[in-house]
């Protein structure tokens, strides 16, 4: 993976969404009543706001199964990696979404 691809890995009912930053790490948001929250708590990540929030994470924050399948979402470029990444990390500050 490249930093600013747009990683999904399935769910049991959705796809979760991430943009992987580089260094291993992902930024996604997850719900406060999540098993994916709960991971991402374990693993004594940085939650903006209650119940949930925008993480950075490593791999297992962002997908805790045992070797997940990782899909990257290809499509024409918006924004450069930079501006990606960027874009990205600032929603841990303001918790904006992703």
């Amino acid at each position: 993976l490249v930093p600013g691809a747009h990683v999904l890995v399935p769910r049991m009912a959705y796809w979760h969404h991430g943009i992987y930053i580089g260094g291993g790490e992902f930024i996604h948001k997850v719900a406060g009543n999540s098993t994916l929250a709960a991971a991402s708590f374990s693993k004594q990540i940085s939650v903006v706001g209650t119940g949930g929030g925008v993480v950075k994470s490593g791999l297992d924050g962002f997908c805790p199964e045992v070797d997940p399948e990782l899909f990257e979402l290809l499509y024409d470029t918006c924004f450069s990696s930079e501006d990606t990444v960027s874009l990205a990390l600032s929603g841990l500050s303001n918790d904006s979404g992703l």
